[in-house]
């Protein structure tokens, strides 16, 4: 059995959480501030907690006193402790998602939940939550037409060069700052200049 303690508010009162090993669905080791340290135990009952422990090898061991359920049998993989240590490319290349996505079987956002969770997004942080592709552009218009190509945004280019206005900001924004001139910390990362034309 696991215990979680969870701290609501100033006057440090605490609410206890208990699951049981019979309990645990599936087992994701997770980044925290940029390091593999924690780990999201999801039960069977549809909710998840998310550990944060000291460093790599308490995950490790953590998962290894954990039953061996990998990290679910939904997605086509073992049910091996090792799968739960696993890079996510590993997860990706060795589950049935894609083919089940493919052939239709589970729905876009079902796959686009898999890659969140295999890419260690989790709803318990919010630094890693789960994102979704923004795909329509049209937001004005009282009905729309899923068949018109207008309403969908260009998704060969980012959220910020839609627009040929907001690309020629940014191309010469890239330009400033390869002269060294600094920038507002909130820019967008640009990677080269000819992407946003």
């Amino acid at each position: 059995m696991f215990s979680a303690s969870e701290s609501r508010d100033t006057s440090r009162e605490e609410e206890n959480y208990k699951f049981y090993n019979v309990d645990v669905s599936a087992v994701f080791t997770r980044r925290y501030l940029h390091l593999y340290r924690a780990l999201e135990v999801f039960t069977i009952g549809h909710k998840s907690w998310l550990f944060v422990l000291t460093d790599y090898e308490a995950v490790r061991r953590a998962v290894a006193s954990l039953p061996r359920v990998g990290v679910g049998l939904q997605y086509g993989l073992p049910s091996r402790r090792q799968i739960s240590l696993a890079h996510p490319r590993r997860l990706l290349r060795e589950s049935n998602m894609m083919d089940k996505w493919r052939c239709r079987e589970i729905s876009n956002f079902d796959y686009l939940m898999f890659l969140n969770t295999i890419a260690g997004r989790s709803y318990n942080d919010l630094g890693q939550y789960p994102i979704m592709p923004w795909i329509l552009k049209n937001y004005t218009s009282e009905t729309l037409d899923l068949a018109d190509p207008s309403n969908y945004r260009d998704l060969s280019r980012s959220m910020g060069a839609q627009t040929a206005e907001r690309a020629a900001k940014f191309r010469d924004k890239f330009e400033m700052s390869k002269e060294g001139v600094l920038l507002p910390s909130i820019m967008v990362l640009i990677t080269a200049p000819q992407d946003l034309s």
